[in-house]
């Protein structure tokens, strides 16, 4: 055996995930995403701030850079709603009453005017879907074919208007004559509404584009993290990397058949949170009796090993050996991927005693979880592999146990997909230049009527510093009544792409995961043999795995024409057409 086959040290059975120091694509998109997606930016914030759960793992993306950039983002935006209260309550202050009433009367303007154009535009949209042909015919109808709409008369043109646009017209007309009012009676008072407003709109547009710069910074900067954490940041890149797991069991509620996922053997909560969609699982797992070699006439309960002649975890170090050869290949062919040991524990199992959540602890049980098929915690050697930058990731697990003189190996394959295409928008062209901060701040000026639809989300501002500030304490370590700490959100697995609309990125995800199988199999059949085990049974059940032509990936798969059961046959009579007349 020549020096490059040794065995790695086996001291060391849970390599951490490498620091983020240059960070790939997903943590940049994922960090231009909570700029304007806002629920994906409070749901970061909300992780953030729930100290008292486990981060779920992190796959090829750091999501400490993510909550520093969902905080900047939150603040920008509550920075908006501030300079619109401003506007607002700060001539009050100044004994401007009336400076106040005018920047109120054209806020409320604006905001009733976006509405009414996002009303329109819901209709108009409605229409044009709308299934009653008649309807569509009249939408889709030519301008000269229509019925006329207006008369010659001044009457007829107003009472053929509609109601809504007419009470428009007369609350248009009485701004008007405010306005005029205003300048002719107090012209002091009305030009300083007009500063305000020209104030209001320059901070907004200040805000814009002071947006767009810190996404622009995003396609230029090698480190995303920052250069000083919090004690919560800090304590959140621990855990992203953490080789146990803490997963959530189901409510045990009954759900609707329209709630069930149409595949997920594990039930309603996958307990490998943050490695994304369940795609391939053996079920039920292969198991291989343990057979001495075929000597003349012996049974096989003869040739039954009463004693396994190896322990679980020396097939784990075989194949954690193997699968870590796959990375030291040319550039051009090399699988680039992380091999790991993963522990997974339910909240309910780790409640009272929390020794595994010490990384040195943890490392140290390893061998005997996997030693102990009945233990409460599962080992799972996990296999990731990222590819476009992280923006897909094929995660493989193989869980190995011996028990009744038999092997057990239990297989699972899960696919994180891509991010939203809005949050690629800075590897567009010209997207991180002055004319995109520009355009930004027009973007910014224009939604100016619909953030001040929210501006109650300004009040929410000082219970999420409140919690933040409590959150800098990991509240996990320390067991408390009443209190779970299993993982329950995955940012990262919120942002991917549903599974039926990856459209080639399904081949290149079953692909990593056949090639990780089929050297998962391959591996242990030579380990067996290297044990002196029967692989018969072990091959052809191999063979079946590997060539399997059916992959339940959790769509509808259809078969025709077969015949299943003993004796079963298949008619494939088709029926007779009638002849032509």
């Amino acid at each position: 055996m020549s020096t490059t086959d040794v065995l790695p040290d086996q001291s060391h059975y849970s390599a951490p995930i490498p620091p983020a120091a240059v960070h790939g694509a997903a943590t940049r998109h994922l960090c231009a995403g909570v700029y304007s997606d806002r629920p994906i930016r409070d749901l970061v914030i909300r992780v953030h701030n729930a100290s008292h759960r486990r981060i779920a793992p992190s796959y090829d993306f750091d999501l400490v850079p993510v909550m520093r950039h969902a905080w900047t983002a939150r603040l920008l935006e509550s920075g908006g709603h501030a300079a619109i209260v401003a506007a607002v309550v700060l001539p009050c202050f100044l004994g401007r009453t009336w400076s106040a009433v005018l920047v109120g009367l054209a806020l409320l303007a604006c905001v009733t005017v976006h509405l009414e154009v996002r009303r329109a535009k819901k209709a108009l949209r409605k229409a044009a879907d709308d299934s009653s042909p008649l309807k569509r015919k009249r939408w889709l109808r030519p301008r000269a074919h229509r019925k006329p709409f207006l008369d010659h008369s001044v009457t007829g043109l107003w009472s053929r208007t509609p109601l809504r646009f007419r009470r428009y017209v007369k609350a248009g007309t009485a701004m008007a004559v405010v306005l005029i009012g205003s300048l002719t009676l107090r012209p002091s008072e009305t030009a300083f509404a007009a500063y305000l407003l020209l104030a209001l709109l320059t901070a907004t547009a200040a805000i814009g584009a002071l947006r767009q710069f810190r996404i622009s910074r995003l396609h230029s900067d090698g480190d995303l993290r920052p250069s000083r954490m919090t004690p919560r940041e800090e304590a959140v890149s621990e855990q992203q990397d953490h080789a146990c797991v803490v997963y959530c069991r189901g409510d045990g509620t009954r759900r609707d058949e329209d709630e069930i996922r149409p595949f997920n053997p594990f039930g309603q909560v996958s307990p490998f949170i943050g490695a994304g969609e369940i795609i391939h699982h053996w079920n039920p797992p292969m198991t291989v009796q343990m057979l001495r070699p075929a000597e003349g006439d012996e049974s096989r309960q003869e040739r039954e090993y009463e004693v396994p002649p190896f322990k679980a975890h020396e097939l784990i170090d075989h194949l954690r050996h193997t699968m870590t050869k796959l990375k030291r290949d040319a550039d051009d062919v090399r699988l680039r991927g992380e091999v790991r040991d993963r522990i997974f524990i339910s909240e309910s199992d780790v409640s009272a005693d929390r020794g595994l959540l010490d990384r040195s602890e943890a490392e140290a049980e390893i061998n005997r979880i996997i030693d102990t098929p009945d233990h409460t915690a599962h080992h799972f050697l996990e296999v990731s592999v990222p590819a476009v930058g992280g923006e897909l990731v094929t995660t493989v697990l193989l869980r190995v146990s011996l028990k009744g003189r038999t092997l057990s190996l239990d297989f699972a394959a899960c696919a994180l997909t891509r991010t939203p295409a809005e949050y690629h928008r800075i590897d567009r062209y010209a997207e991180h230049s002055t004319t995109a901060m520009i355009l930004s701040a027009l973007r910014a000026v224009r939604a100016l009527p619909e953030e001040c639809i929210r501006i109650h989300r300004l009040a929410a501002l000082p219970i999420l510093a409140v919690r933040a500030l409590w959150a800098q304490r990991d509240r996990t370590l320390i067991p408390r009544l009443g209190i779970l700490i299993g993982s329950k959100t995955a940012v990262r697995e919120e942002c991917a792409e549903e599974w039926g609309d990856v459209q080639l990125d399904k081949t290149m995800i079953l692909d990593h995961m056949k090639i990780i199988e089929e050297h998962l199999l391959n591996s242990t059949r030579d380990f067996l043999e290297s044990k002196n085990v029967d692989t018969d049974d072990y091959q052809q059940r191999a063979t079946q795995i590997i060539s399997a032509s059916v992959v339940n990936i959790g769509g509808i798969n259809e078969f025709t024409n077969s015949a299943i059961g003993l004796g079963a046959q298949a008619n494939n009579v088709q029926p007779q057409q009638a002849a032509p007349q």
